[in-house]
């Protein structure tokens, strides 16, 4: 039975492959693998016969972990496609919102303040500014259930209110991350 200890290097390299490394080469018995926009090397021995060593093969995983979320951190909750494509900065969200609520940036990060406002930058911070709803809640003041149950609400909110969705809308065309 094939398990993490007893991997064989040619099953390595086509799970990376599915996962969007390429192979550049190989280097006497060691294939070279690389990703758009990612700084990492894999080098991966194939031995005919061996299975990868399980130091090594943690050590290529940490180099793959790192080129999916380089932010390090918990990134459960965002899917990766999310991570990799481009992030907004947090603070021109919040400048976006901000303004078009008619509120200043500090009234809307204050952690008393509520309302729609609020909710519309949690869910605007979630999708388009890269951040978990734990990173949210810091950000805010608040625990990252809060912020979970602030999206879940705007979101039943938008799919009954065509103003408020035409709103949260012509803000992320502003931002140039509608998705």
């Amino acid at each position: 039975m094939t398990g993490p200890h007893n991997l064989k290097p040619e099953r390595v390299v086509k799970a990376l492959e599915r996962a969007g490394w390429t192979a550049r080469g190989q280097k006497g018995s060691h294939v070279k693998l690389t990703m758009e926009g990612n700084p990492h090397i894999l080098s991966i021995p194939v031995h005919k016969g061996k299975p990868i060593k399980q130091g090594l093969l943690r050590d290529q995983l940490e180099k793959v972990k790192t080129a999916l979320a380089p932010t390090g951190g918990s990134r459960r909750e965002m899917p990766q496609k999310r991570r990799l494509a481009g992030k907004t900065e947090p603070g021109r969200i919040v400048r976006a919102v901000a303004s078009s609520c008619k509120l200043s940036e500090e009234e809307i990060l204050k952690k008393s303040f509520r309302g729609e406002a609020r909710q519309v930058l949690m869910e605007l911070l979630y999708r388009h500014g890269g951040m978990n709803n734990r990173e949210i809640g810091e950000m805010l003041g608040v625990d990252y259930s809060t912020v979970s149950v602030g999206r879940k609400r705007l979101g039943d909110r938008m799919e009954r209110d065509g103003k408020l969705r035409r709103r949260v809308g012509e803000l992320q065309e502003e931002l140039g991350t509608e998705q």
